[in-house]
């Protein structure tokens, strides 16, 4: 938000991965969710 109106920072697409790092990238995924829950909750 800016001075009260919602700004676009970044429409790229996010790019696509490996195969084989599908369950690495899952395991980094769900640590992810769980650092953003905790920080909102700090926030809110």
């Amino acid at each position: 938000m800016h001075e009260g109106r919602a700004v676009l920072l970044d429409a790229n697409k996010t790019p696509g991965r490996a195969r084989r790092l599908s369950s690495f990238v899952a395991a980094g995924n769900s640590n992810l969710a769980d650092g953003f829950e905790g920080l909102i909750r700090q926030v809110t």
